[in-house]
């Protein structure tokens, strides 16, 4: 026995004219260089650890329905090979504990339709597999198959099919390429994986994780027909991610809805520094599951996030170009939202999507919101309770915030050239804190010289409880409706425009106008009650109400009555 051996096909006196005769004879530990030709043969390694290293050209086939490369209970090196299959079976099999290097390989699977379909590397039986600066080809299986066992992919370009990782396996995917994976990038069933640096271009779902514990750092994932990153029953980190174009199958079967990153099933999963555009479908959507989500941004894709039955913190939010809802909130509880810019949301006309749309959730806090520049609703939240909403920033919105069948808190907000109320509350106990409404109506009738509906109040409170503290609202007409029972109390509440009352209770205290030219108009009818005590007990006001309202003020001088005016714009 020898302990390096040369295999040629030349040489009349040569005795190595395969390598398997040169594993039979080398010595354990030895070196096997194998010059350039064509080899035909299947390679066995059995209790042996080898060393084989190609030398120019040297390509290994086989001829009949058994893997080329067979490693069992052993350590095989292979370098410099060229390992194709040619028949149904793979390329390189390693099993019984066995462990493969290889490394500056090109390995190719069998390329025929077959019933079964054979991986070109597959791991199994607690077998080790490390891959290093390769090519691995994939005509009809996957690229890699691991099953109870190991494998490390580092430096490699994968073409074709995917990587399935299963029954309790290891995975550790370094600087990978793959190109139009058929289904996946990496499969991976109740087993670990460790992905950083990895592209994948076209295909299927880049990295699909069930019942699984992963970690996924700089991904680059596009053109995917389908999803991106499916997950569900697992623990996920995916930090450092960009994604652009998916879900390319919707254009063909609009049935296809999937997101770009679908969580479900009581996943874990953290979401950091992720950029997702150009999608006929959605980013983000997640149901009973736990997701953090940290500097994620998201342009022209159907919706922003949506989720539902799952507990939610999003730091670090943009999302613009959206066709229908930017972030939308079902059925949760304690929700954070810190920091988030919502523009150019629910550009399809034919429904009002708002930019954040909130049903049946509780103890949401959303802080540092700005939202944006859209011909649909910016704040939607119907169903909730005890949400707090503190320094949020509306601008150029159809409604600034609907809120119906809600207990809502409001401290530092400002809304501003809405094309229709910048607050509307149906049904609702509103808190308010330093709100500021203005220039809504104005802007109405710019943007639209033929609309003439101005009479719309910028404010309403529908049978609704409200509490407000230091208001502003400073609109060119109507600046508010209190209507159908409602009970408000203001303390700090200045106005440049007219209120309306009808069967609702109001008290302003510390109440001022800011009309230049003329005077408020306070509108009340149907058994309505305004207490108002004014900064200013000289300030001139006009009243209008019915003989079942009562007005009381600290004014020195009786308002001027007028004949009763209704200021909502009727049918």
């Amino acid at each position: 026995m020898q302990r390096e051996i040369t295999v040629k096909q030349t040489g009349f006196f040569n005795k190595y004219r395969t390598i398997q005769k040169a594993v039979d004879d080398i010595l354990p530990g030895g070196t096997i260089y194998v010059e350039s030709g064509e080899y035909i043969e299947n390679v066995v390694f059995h209790g042996k650890d080898v060393t084989v290293i190609g030398k120019g050209d040297a390509v290994i086939k086989e001829n009949t329905s058994r893997s080329v490369i067979t490693v069992r209970t052993c350590t095989v090196n292979l370098q410099g090979l060229y390992i194709i299959q040619e028949n149904p079976s793979n390329t390189v099999h390693a099993s019984a504990q066995g462990t493969v290097n290889i490394k500056e390989c090109y390995l190719e699977g069998y390329k025929v339709n077959h019933d079964s379909q054979y991986p070109v590397v597959w791991a199994g039986g607690q077998s080790t597999v490390n891959i290093e600066n390769s090519t691995l080809v994939a005509r009809k299986g996957e690229t890699c198959y691991v099953t109870e066992s190991k494998m490390s992919i580092a430096k490699c370009d994968l073409k074709g099919f995917g990587i399935g990782v299963h029954n309790g396996s290891t995975l550790t995917v370094r600087d990978v390429n793959i190109q139009s994976p058929f289904s996946h990038g990496i499969y991976s069933v109740k087993s670990k994986i460790d992905v950083s640096h990895f592209e994948v271009t076209g295909g299927g779902v880049a990295i699909l994780v069930e019942q699984s514990d992963a970690v996924v750092k700089n991904l680059k994932a596009i053109h995917q027909y389908r999803d991106v990153i499916r997950i569900s029953e697992s623990n996920v980190t995916v930090e450092d991610a960009y994604i652009d174009d998916f879900m390319s199958i919707k254009n063909l079967d609009k049935e296809q809805t999937s997101p770009g990153i679908p969580i479900t099933n009581n996943s874990k999963v953290a979401l950091k520094n992720i950029e997702i555009k150009n999608s006929p479908s959605g980013a983000i959507g997640f149901m009973h599951s736990e997701v953090d989500l940290d500097n994620v941004k998201i342009e022209n894709t159907f919706t922003g996030i949506l989720t539902e039955y799952s507990k939610i913190n999003i730091k670090n939010l943009t999302a613009k170009n959206i066709e229908c809802n930017a972030l939308s909130i079902k059925n949760c509880d304690s929700p954070i939202i810190d920091t988030a810019w919502l523009q150019d949301f629910g550009q399809s006309r034919d429904d009002n999507f708002p930019g954040f749309f909130i049903q049946k959730t509780k103890h949401l806090r959303a802080k540092n919101i700005d939202i944006v520049s859209s011909f649909a609703d910016g704040v939607s939240i119907n169903e909730a309770d005890d949400n707090l909403f503190e320094d949020m920033r509306i601008k150029g919105v159809n409604i600034g915030i609907y809120a119906w069948v809600t207990d809502l808190n409001l401290t530092n907000v400002e809304l501003e050239q809405c094309g229709n109320q910048s607050l509307y509350t149906n049904n609702a106990t509103v808190k308010l804190n330093s709100f500021r409404s203005h220039d809504n109506l104005k802007f109405r009738a710019n943007a639209n010289p033929k609309n003439d509906n101005i009479k719309t109040p910028s404010v309403v409170f529908m049978k609704s409880k409200l509490i407000a503290q230091d208001i502003e609202i400073s609109d060119s007409f109507d600046a508010m409706n209190i209507i159908d029972e409602s009970k408000v109390t203001f303390d700090s509440y200045a106005v440049s425009g007219n209120i309306e009352v009808i069967n609702s209770n109001a008290i302003f205290n510390s109440f001022k106008t800011m009309n230049d030219t003329e005077a408020s108009i306070i509108n009340l009818v149907d058994a309505s009650t305004v207490n108002a005590s004014f900064d200013d007990p000289n300030t001139k006001i006009m009243l209008s109400k019915d003989k079942t309202s009562t007005f009381s003020s600290n004014l020195r001088y009786n308002p001027e009555k007028l004949v009763q005016v209704n200021f909502r714009k009727e049918d």
